[in-house]
């Protein structure tokens, strides 16, 4: 299976694992979404997950929305919430700086190809019939 059902799996056997006082504030209707999307033929050590944390990324991800949205304060929940949003924009500022990168790197390549095309047409060797003419003229030089 993929790896979002593993990591609903881990997230499972977390939440069943956690003090009752912290399981009770994750609805059960979350519990049941994850118990359905989980994995069934996955089954991870708890000691290996929590002692070890060789736990997914995806399963941090999930534990981490978890914490947010049901488990820490209103005041740290809003902290998160802005340091979220701060995430984000940094991420979708550097994608537009590594956009803009390539457009650059683009025009710059295009500019280069097209100096070199004008640089071929300066350069370009003399037609056969152009040698031809001025062969023609030497000869005819040369007699008189």
């Amino acid at each position: 299976m993929n790896e979002y059902a593993k990591s609903f799996t881990e997230v499972n056997i977390i939440i069943k694992n956690l003090p009752e006082i912290l399981n009770k504030k994750i609805p059960d209707k979350f519990k049941q979404m994850i118990e359905q999307e989980k994995d069934n033929e996955y089954n991870p050590n708890i000691n290996d997950l929590v002692i070890s944390n060789k736990v997914l990324p995806e399963t941090k991800a999930i534990l981490g929305l978890i914490y947010r949205d049901f488990l820490c304060s209103d005041e740290e929940k809003e902290k998160l919430q802005i340091q979220d949003k701060e995430d984000l924009q940094r991420l979708e500022e550097q994608e537009q700086s590594k956009v803009k990168m390539n457009e650059e790197l683009f025009k710059n390549k295009e500019h280069e190809e097209n100096k070199k095309e004008e640089i071929a047409l300066i350069i370009s060797e003399k037609k056969w019939y152009q040698k031809f003419v001025e062969f023609i003229k030497k000869k005819i030089s040369f007699r008189r």
